[in-house]
């Protein structure tokens, strides 16, 4: 990307981020995150002739000039670009931290590295000619801002800002929270990389680092490097009242410790990191798609909150969701799984113990956890009854078959609660759910948000009965209770099965919902009886048809429903409602499109052997738009007066991976299929990979001389792995 683009960097966990806002010419940055953070006046640049170079984000002075400026995200954080052709120079500054799975202390330290570069930069119209300047790093707007020995040091109070759903009029009152919307004090710390050769740190009108350079020849490359490390110690969180502190902090005394830890390691932390970006930057995936993946995967790293409590051996793993702030939203996190499915099965599992627990007595499960700094109950205003029943019965079934997770066995009772609730969900005997029918699209009309029965969630209670009955045969069928379970399951599949084509089928898609009137129905907002009026649309097209299937999809269970009429709808809906920025939710409710259910629509697609990976440039452009023009917010989920901002759900593109291999596995069994949709491909199967050893298997697939060839690098020698082309087993050759 050439372009400056509102970015945030976040690590682990850790809750320190970076968030440049170029319009602002500010950071905004806290040991507490996004949310909690502040603006800071930081100036980086070189100085030659007593001009100040500086990058986007800096603010500008009498003698700054600002030169066109080119930046590149990548998975570990940002790149500036900035060349200067009159003097001849080009200046590079990269803002990245390490990353590796399963590796709590290398992706969580808090801290980033900031490197910069100087060369020559020569034309057909130039010629070299030497220069001598300064790197200089100035910092402002920061009371109790100071220097010690060659550092600057940067107090931080950081409390919550205003911008955010908890203080908007939809928050309830019981909700609101003393401890959330207190003062925390922490620190944060800018030191030299490598303080053989120390910077020169004074107090101008603020505080500065600088460091002369010379610039001999037009061969030389100059390099150097600063850590930007913070720490929060002390209560920074609540879970059902008890304080917790970072989990950090039982690695990390102070915020010296983290300096010295990225000083020591980094050659080694740089290594690992090296591996994990070449999940993504060696796959052949799209210019648009890895910008996505990078944005994404950064703000999920914003949101998240790695906690330990202070009086008991006990840590805790949640996902803020953006600028809403909940705990682990289950609809979110059901889309969010395909990164810790595929890279760190841990952090889901720490998540599913948590959902468990607030398992409703009647079955379903809630929204949310919690909101800001406190985890206990659900926040979010109203209930997903049907909805987040079959995103945790689906994800307990994914987690179990691609990544062989067997907790769910001891969670048995709960997950047969859950099935009841399903069951009793449909009184009319059609097979559609019709109580607790509303859904996290939350700002669409009455007919995709709440209407009753939906093809939506009829597909999907669908697809949970089937992924509950996989899990039955695993757990015992023949015990009487599940044996009756599976049979009344059985029984509602069916009449869905005869409903959707029956009644639900339109000619080329199936309808949103069937055809009803509006008695009984009241907005879940605003507690009023919906209107007749307010119910028309029911038989457009709709992107969620299939929205259930895909982990069923990956794991090779494929129900007997008409695929044919599937993925007709699929294209249908795709064409009826496209926009230059993705799909909207239907092609009767064109108020908003989200990125995320683009992506995993597209997931599904690739899965039926339906190519529409190019869409991921459109999703693309709207982040662009939205970050140099529009509203920014880094990863939004929402085009349209909705502003789901600083948004986790990016993450949901790691499911391309797989699903561009058209990937099924069955981790127990250790056998997996392949069956990509677009060749040549070259996709890393990183659910296969042992990150112990940093071996990850890639799958490269080419047409050579009218024939597939294939094959498996790194193959792990324990795993059968099949090609599937054309409904054709094919033997692999393993490299």
């Amino acid at each position: 990307m050439g372009i400056n683009y509102e970015t945030l960097l976040g690590r682990l966990g850790s809750r320190f981020t970076l968030n440049f806002r170029q319009r602002e010419q500010r950071i905004y940055l806290s040991p507490m995150g996004r949310f909690y953070d502040v603006p800071l006046s930081l100036s980086l640049g070189i100085m030659i002739d007593g001009k100040e170079y500086c990058l986007p984000f800096s603010e500008k002075r009498p003698q700054t000039e600002f030169l066109p400026v080119s930046q590149e995200l990548s998975l570990d954080g940002v790149s500036f670009h900035l060349k200067e052709p009159k003097l001849g120079i080009e200046f590079n500054c990269k803002v990245h931290a390490p990353f590796y799975p399963e590796d709590r202390i290398i992706s969580g330290a808090p801290f980033f590295y900031i490197d910069l570069e100087i060369k020559s930069f020569l034309h057909g119209r130039s010629s070299f000619s030497p220069l001598n300047g300064e790197w200089f790093l100035r910092v402002g707007g920061v009371e109790g801002c100071h220097t010690e020995g060659g550092e600057v040091v940067i107090p931080i109070v950081s409390q919550l800002v205003s911008d955010c759903w908890y203080n908007t009029h939809e928050c309830p009152p019981e909700a609101k929270s003393a401890f959330s919307e207190g003062k925390f004090e922490g620190v944060l710390k800018i030191s030299p990389t490598f303080p053989v050769e120390a910077w020169d740190s004074r107090k101008e009108q603020d505080i500065c680092l600088r460091k002369s350079f010379n610039l001999e020849s037009q061969d030389t490359v100059l390099r150097e490097s600063l850590i930007i490390a913070g720490y929060q110690q002390g209560t920074v969180f609540k879970v059902e009242g008890r304080e917790c502190e970072f989990f950090y902090t039982s690695w990390f005394s102070d915020v010296d410790s983290v300096i010295s830890y990225a000083r020591q390691e980094r050659e080694t932390l740089l290594a690992k990191t090296r591996i994990f970006l070449d999940t993504i930057e060696e796959a052949t995936l799209g210019k648009g798609l890895k910008n996505i993946l990078a944005v994404g995967f950064q703000n999920y790293l914003a949101n998240t909150w790695w906690v330990r409590e202070k009086e008991a051996e006990q840590d805790w793993f949640t996902v803020w969701e953006g600028w809403c702030a909940f705990h682990s939203t289950l609809d979110v996190e059901y889309n969010n799984a395909w990164f810790p499915l595929l890279y760190w099965p841990e952090l889901l599992e720490k998540q599913l113990s948590m959902w468990y627990a607030k398992a409703k007595p009647e079955g379903y499960f809630p929204h949310d956890l919690g909101i800001l700094l406190e985890m206990k109950d659900q926040v979010y205003p109203h209930n997903m009854e049907v909805e987040e029943s079959c995103n945790l019965l689906l994800l307990v079934y994914a987690f179990w078959k691609l990544r062989g997770y067997r907790g769910w066995l001891q969670q048995m009772p709960v997950l047969k609660n859950a099935v009841r609730y399903l069951l009793s969900s449909d009184t009319t005997g059609n097979g559609y759910p019709n109580l607790g029918v509303a859904n996290t699209i939350d700002d669409g009309e009455a007919t995709t948000q709440y209407a009753k029965e939906q093809t939506y969630l009829g597909m999907k209670v669908f697809s949970a009965l089937t992924a509950f009955a996989e899990l039955a045969r695993e757990y015992g069928d023949n015990q009487p209770e599940i044996s009756s379970l599976l049979q009344e399951s059985a029984l509602m599949r069916q009449r869905f099965q005869e409903t959707l084509e029956g009644q639900a089928w339109r000619g080329d898609h199936y309808a949103i919902c069937l055809p009803q009137t509006a008695k009984g129905l009241r907005d879940v907002w605003t507690g009023r009886e919906v209107k007749e009026d307010e119910l028309k649309g029911w038989e457009a097209y709709s992107i969620y048809t299939a929205n259930g299937l895909l982990y069923l999809l990956a794991s090779g269970v494929n129900p007997a429903l008409d695929w044919q009429r599937i993925k007709e709808d699929i294209i249908s809906a795709c064409r009826q409602s496209l926009t230059p920025y993705g799909c909207t939710h239907s092609s009767f409710d064109v108020s908003n499109v989200w990125i995320s259910q683009n992506m995993w629509r597209d997931m599904i697609a690739a899965y039926l052997g339906i190519d529409l990976f190019d869409l991921t440039q459109n999703y693309n452009s709207f982040l662009e738009m939205e970050n140099v023009q529009g509203r920014g917010g880094c990863f939004v989920d929402t085009y349209g007066w909705n502003w789901l901002s600083y948004y986790p759900r990016g993450v949901t593109a790691f499911g391309y991976l797989p699903a561009m291999a058209g990937l099924r596995v069955d981790y127990e069994k250790k056998t997996a299929t392949v069956s990509p949709v677009r060749f040549p491909c070259r996709i890393p199967l990183v659910i296969l990979a042992d990150w112990k050893s940093g071996s990850v298997p890639v799958l490269n697939c080419r047409i050579k001389e009218a024939k597939v060839s294939w094959e498996i690098e790194h193959a792990p020698e324990d795993w059968q792995i099949s090609l599937v082309f054309k409904n054709e087993v094919k033997s692999g050759i393993n490299a």
